[in-house]
């Protein structure tokens, strides 16, 4: 289709119209290098045009490339879209109660899959109870499709298991909640723990407050989860460890239990735990766990003297945690800040992670009073033990290190004003500083913001 210098072929024109919304006939009258060809000829017949064969795609995980390249261009006849400020389009697609016409929708176009991408997400988590979720899946059946996150309380859970066992087909995140009814136990009977089976798309589950009446209840309840990968427990405990001399870890039922990661954190309200302690020593993970996090304020979840008596008495060697890659230890010093300290190296000292690569430690110092660990006084503790922490790092226990990250956490501004002055040969860890491993940082608790790398590695270590 050739057209001369300042002149525009009508037909051009009109199919260009109907084509691009934002046509505007003065953008290609000026020249011929303004001209774009239109998407389609109003000339060619339906059935002369071949389609593509092209798969539906989900326009969530679909980038703008991929879109345009899967999207046949159909002839299309009838009046442009009104050219709307995409902020109204924004409040029209919100307004669509349907979930499958919001589908249709987003598969139109790029700008459209964009506005309703958080559209989709804030409509994927659901925190209701069972009675109101059957009435809304009986009145939009593509929910049990969208939803991926499922809020519940311990009282809830029985009857929604039961309920929606196969409903909920792409659930992956699965959170039970204890803090409305703390006296509520979470002990699925038979029946239930059937139903769980049946969520095989739960890969992670995530447990606040929540309480077993013993460990065996506990351990069988994450073990229906089959497909389970990642695990977070707050405050999560069982009233009673009546898993005898073996560990409840070793029996066949738990052999199904493959997590990746591992995320644990206590605080005052819960009681020492050996929960932790079941999955650290467990064979079936000792092929799987990948990451480990550890929070608490309770020395006792990493003294030396509770792992030793709870291995002499359920376990009968430690299991190595060979894919175990990174673990975080995160310990409040509320306590004397040498004991926090030999806590963390009992700890490490328990575990068998040989090829472990990143260790990350924070000590919490919000509760210790200022100048409590002043390392410009030479007969402070927490130089000694920092150096016994240094000394160990250093050895062969974990020969495939690549870094070391210490966080000494909400100091007093009295702390930081003597510490930050110091040459770098009077900072602590001087082993992991020789080998360009560490990455030492303070923070100020008034601010939370205000943070400073005090040794970092120059280069990565090959």
């Amino acid at each position: 289709m050739e057209h001369s210098a300042g002149t525009i072929n009508k037909s051009v024109t009109q199919d260009y119209q109907y084509a691009d919304p934002s046509y505007h006939p003065s953008e290609l009258v000026e020249n011929d290098d303004h001209v774009r060809t239109p998407r389609y000829d109003a000339t060619l017949e339906l059935q002369d045009i071949e389609l593509p064969a092209y798969s539906i795609i989900d326009p969530l995980k679909s980038d703008t490339a991929s879109f345009d390249a899967e999207a046949p261009s159909v002839p299309t006849t009838g009046k442009p879209l009104p050219e709307l400020p995409i902020e109204l389009w924004d409040l029209i697609l919100r307004a669509i109660d349907d979930h499958r016409a919001l589908y249709a929708c987003l598969c139109t176009c790029s700008a459209f899959r964009d506005l309703g991408r958080s559209i989709l997400e804030g409509r994927q988590e659901l925190t209701v109870t069972s009675d109101d979720l059957s009435r809304r899946l009986v009145q939009d059946p593509f929910l049990a499709y969208l939803l991926t996150k499922v809020t519940v309380e311990p009282s809830q859970l029985p009857a929604f298991a039961i309920e929606f066992c196969g409903r909920l087909h792409n659930v992956r995140e699965f959170r039970i909640f204890g803090y409305s009814d703390p006296r509520m136990g979470l002990g699925p009977g038979m029946q239930s723990r059937l139903a769980l089976t049946r969520f095989t798309s739960v890969t992670s589950l995530f447990l606040s407050e929540a309480q077993f009446a013993t460990s065996t209840d506990c351990m069988r309840f994450l073990c229906a989860f089959q497909n389970l990968r990642d695990l977070e427990m707050y405050d999560t405990r069982y009233v009673s460890d009546n898993c005898g001399s073996v560990c409840v870890m070793q029996m066949p039922f738990a052999q199904v239990l493959k997590l990746k990661r591992v995320k644990i954190q206590a605080s005052d309200k819960c009681p020492m735990s050996s929960i932790y302690m079941h999955l650290l020593f467990s064979p079936c993970l000792a092929k799987t766990l990948e990451e480990l996090v550890i929070t608490t304020r309770h020395r006792r979840m990493l003294d030396g003297p509770t792992l030793s008596a709870f291995h002499a008495h359920h376990c009968k060697r430690y299991a190595e945690l060979a894919k175990l890659h990174k673990l975080s230890l995160q310990i409040d010093m509320h306590q004397a800040a040498s004991v926090a300290v030999q806590a963390v190296l009992n700890f490490l000292d328990s575990i068998v992670a040989s090829n472990l690569k990143f260790l990350s430690i924070s000590f919490y110092y919000y509760s210790l009073d200022p100048e409590s660990v002043t390392y410009a006084r030479e007969d402070t503790s927490i130089r000694a033990f920092f150096q016994k922490l240094d000394d160990f790092l250093d050895s062969p226990r974990f020969p495939c290190l690549e870094s070391v990250h210490i966080a000494l956490d909400a100091l007093h501004a009295e702390d930081i004003k003597h510490i930050l002055p110091m040459p770098l040969h009077r900072l602590p860890f001087p082993a992991l500083s020789r080998w360009e491993l560490l990455t030492l940082e303070i923070s100020n608790r008034r601010t939370y913001t205000d943070h400073w790398l005090l040794i970092w590695p120059r280069e990565p270590r090959l």
